[in-house]
C-alpha cells in the first residue's frame, strides 16, 4: 500500500458574524470563467498534490453549475462543490491564489 494523498474533513458548525463583512459576494461561475477555472485548477492540483483535481476537471464543474467564485470586482477565490445533499454540500475544491490569501 502507499499513501497517495492526505486530506482533511472539516465541518463548519457556526457562522460568527463580524462587524465588517468582506466585500463582494459569491457568484456562480459562467462559461466566461472557463480559462480562469482551468488556470486556478492547475494551481490547486499542483499545490495540493491531487492531480485528479486538475484544471480540466474544474472547468467541467461550470456547466454542471457546481463552481463558484468569490468576487469583489474581480475573482478572489474559487469553490467547487463535488456533491450536495438536502442539508449540506461537500466542498472538494477551495482555492485562493497566493496574492489574495491572508486577508480575512
Amino acid at each position: 500500500w502507499a499513501v497517495r494523498a492526505r486530506q482533511r474533513l472539516l465541518a463548519h458548525r457556526a457562522i460568527v458574524p463580524t462587524d465588517q463583512p468582506p466585500s463582494g459576494g459569491l457568484r456562480l461561475a459562467s462559461s466566461a470563467d472557463a480559462l480562469l477555472a482551468q488556470q486556478w485548477g492547475q494551481s490547486f492540483a499542483h499545490e495540493t498534490g491531487l492531480p485528479g483535481l486538475d484544471g480540466a476537471l474544474i472547468a467541467r464543474l461550470i456547466p454542471a453549475r457546481l463552481l463558484y467564485f468569490w468576487d469583489d470586482g474581480t475573482p478572489r477565490c474559487m469553490l467547487g462543490v463535488l456533491r450536495e445533499t438536502r442539508d449540506a454540500a461537500a466542498i472538494g475544491v477551495l482555492y485562493t491564489p497566493p496574492e489574495f490569501r491572508d486577508r480575512g
